[in-house]
């Protein structure tokens, strides 16, 4: 197995593990608040998912960001706010194949994950976080606190491997070639 499908492979099992354990309360408003973004950073897997599912070449959603170490998924404008090129009046049009932090906001994986959550409760063992968006959404994501912290491990360990590698391509001018080639395989 290569580092590209080993990195496909663990993506799946962190998205996976997510899906089971990651519970939302109430309904999403459709507000787009989580869609409003500069910069939605895209991993290599995120990226061949994506273009598999679209059909279309590289340049026509992601952008190379100016550090030249990193890809995020292109933006336009709505009412002079940034949105995803996906978001499309209250529904995201790659839904089935949406990055990791779109599918689990508004959980946020980060070591610093306190910063964020509204209630942190370590007896009963469950942390939640709230949507920001404008509409006085109710959505709000709960986890248990020790499979937070195991996630976030994983997460980071993954996102390591990722801009190592990400990195490595995108100074070798090879990531949009590399990239177009899984997800047309």
């Amino acid at each position: 197995m290569n580092k590209i499908e080993y990195l496909i492979d663990w993506d799946k099992k962190i998205k996976e593990f997510v899906k089971q354990h990651l519970r939302f309360e109430d309904s999403c408003q459709r507000c787009g608040y989580c869609c409003q973004n500069n910069r939605i950073l895209v991993t290599i897997p995120e990226m061949i998912d994506i273009l598999r599912y679209l059909g279309v070449h590289f340049d026509r959603v992601f952008l190379l960001e100016p550090n030249y170490y990193t890809v995020s998924i292109k933006t336009k404008q709505i009412n002079n706010t940034s949105y995803c090129i996906f978001y499309d009046n209250g529904k995201c049009t790659i839904y089935d194949v949406r990055p990791f932090q779109c599918m689990v906001y508004p959980a946020i994986f980060y070591p610093k994950y306190k910063d964020f959550a509204v209630y942190h409760n370590t007896f009963l063992g469950h942390v939640y976080f709230k949507c920001q968006g404008r509409m006085k959404s109710k959505l709000k994501a709960k986890i248990e606190w020790m499979t937070l912290e195991l996630l976030t491990y994983e997460r980071i360990q993954f996102l390591m491997h990722n801009y190592k590698l990400q990195k490595k391509l995108i100074r070798n001018n090879t990531i949009k070639n590399v990239v177009e080639l899984y997800a047309w395989q």
